[in-house]
């Protein structure tokens, strides 16, 4: 399946790829939790603790870390293109892949992310 999205001024065409996010990855409060811990662990050095994209790494990063919490990420950022991006990094930044991370863990991350900016 494939859908359009418009992100950051930019249309963006996704492909759907693998199975559609688990039922409860906005309503367990676990697997948000779990997702906030990864993404401390994997991901805050570059996007920061809050996901404001404030990192310790992020001088030197162009394009800079995405600010997770801003209105303007959050209207690009569907559960299965949050998942792919984590999943397989992000051409053309300093967005890495994250293949050591099984399907689970990679759930729980969407979650936490999405979950950032008062996003349900």
């Amino acid at each position: 399946m494939t859908r359009a999205h418009v992100f950051a001024g930019a249309l963006v065409v996704a492909c759907s790829s693998g199975p559609p996010p688990p039922p409860e990855l906005a309503t367990d409060p676990a697997t948000v939790e779990r997702g906030r811990a990864l993404f401390v662990d994997h991901c805050a050095l570059c996007h920061g603790v809050r996901g404001d994209g404030n990192g310790p790494r992020r001088e030197g990063i162009l394009p800079p870390p995405a600010d997770l919490t801003s209105a303007g990420w959050r209207r690009g950022a569907d559960p299965r293109r949050v998942h792919d991006i984590i999943r397989d990094g992000k051409p053309g930044t300093s967005m890495p892949s994250w293949h050591a991370l099984d399907e689970a863990d990679i759930w729980a991350l969407v979650a936490y992310v999405l979950s950032l900016g008062g996003r349900p």
